[in-house]
């Protein structure tokens, strides 16, 4: 199939393979990238069919991007053999690349950073970990460098999703890397209209990930506890999925009655969220990009993160929103907005801008092109 770019002749043809065909969180990356890299070149994206989203099938279907489902990494070769590919955008796991590596065919990985101390995420936040605990994390830390290492040895080249990641991979690898950011592709929708200003009403404060103690939501709910201790009205509302039972339990029991707790919310039911809200903000720990603080500025909405990873990167810190430093910081920055109307919708108004501007998939498909294009030479 022939397609014609900038007034160059390409037969380009890119497998891009991910671990599973879900939209949830991170794990729509791939998906939109396919979406855009489609309208300057061939693309098949390869997930396992295990937990296959329907209304995501449906919808590449709609688009005419292939999906292959395979059953095995044996199955993934098999097709990577017979798609005759030029390249594969690698979002999966070591399995996948050693098979994918049998092909022959040049390898881009993309970076999401690293998330260590896995195992610790079974204990709540206010739990003891004796040495055992300890030193079993310490093992699978090792254990999970490793893994990374070998990827990251054996592609041609890494992108990194931000200036964040690519500073983790020169430090903890050894590896040097292109920054490219991700994108949004939640817009606003004309037919929900966010409801009109009542002082009596509380002031909203959206955040979504997983339920998962390094997502830092318990940090979240005690920020907001203490400042409704002030007297400040205000309603906190969490979006979540891939839940840890123990840990919402534990964010339950610490919530306020009019707080909300939401799980598994389609990209509809999120987007009036995020029209609603006045606030979004974020205490994750390993945020080395974070997609719904961009969703949030796609939507007006200015932004909080603690300072871990590229909190710097996403939001422009007293212009776009705030990058605290600690939770009474965080606090601070939080009463600023609450009693601040108006600088709300200047930095939301200013947060829209700035997401247009770098952080837009046509921009990125485009980004990731040029990167494969001299591959094939």
């Amino acid at each position: 199939m022939k397609r014609i770019l900038f007034g160059t002749e390409t037969r380009m043809n890119i497998a891009i393979i991910t671990k599973s065909a879900t939209t949830k969180s991170g794990a729509k990356v791939p998906f939109e990238l396919a979406e855009h890299l489609a309208k300057h070149c061939r693309v098949t994206v390869l997930a396992k069919k295990e937990n296959a989203q329907k209304d995501l099938v449906a919808k590449l279907k709609k688009q005419k991007i292939p999906l292959i489902l395979y059953k095995n990494i044996f199955d993934l070769y098999l097709n990577l053999q017979k798609g005759k590919f030029d390249l594969i955008s690698f979002h999966s796991t070591l399995r996948a690349l050693l098979i994918s590596k049998l092909t022959f065919l040049p390898v881009i990985r993309t970076y999401y950073g690293t998330q260590f101390d896995a195992y610790l995420e079974r204990f709540l936040p206010n739990e003891k970990i004796n040495f055992m605990h300890k030193l079993i994390n310490s093992m699978i830390n090792l254990l999970l460098w490793c893994d990374q290492k070998l990827i990251l040895l054996l592609s041609n080249q890494v992108i990194a999703i931000s200036k964040a990641a690519q500073k983790e991979l020169k430090k903890l690898y050894a590896v040097n890397s292109t920054v490219i950011y991700l994108g949004s592709n939640i817009k606003p929708t004309t037919s929900y209209q966010q409801p009109a200003t009542n002082n009596q009403l509380p002031t909203t404060i959206l955040s979504v990930s997983r339920f998962t103690p390094y997502k830092g939501f318990h940090t979240l709910i005690d920020a907001v506890n203490d400042l409704r201790a002030k007297g400040l009205n205000l309603k906190l509302v969490l979006v979540g999925s891939s839940p840890k039972k123990n840990y919402l339990k534990y964010l339950k029991r610490k919530m306020s009655g009019n707080d909300q707790i939401i799980t598994n919310i389609d990209d509809g039911g999120l987007a009036k969220l995020y029209a609603s809200c006045d606030v979004y903000a974020t205490c994750d720990r390993y945020l080395f990009f974070g997609l719904p603080i961009l969703e949030a500025a796609t939507f007006g909405k200015p932004q909080i993160a603690l300072n871990y990873q590229a909190a710097g990167e996403l939001i422009l810190d007293g212009k776009t929103g705030y990058v605290a430093n600690s939770q009474q910081e965080l606090e601070k920055c939080l009463t600023k907005f609450l009693k601040n109307k108006e600088k709300r919708k200047k930095m939301g108004n200013a947060s829209r801008n700035y997401a247009q501007k770098n952080f837009n998939w046509s921009k990125i498909a485009l980004e990731y092109f040029k990167i494969f294009s001299p591959k094939l030479k």
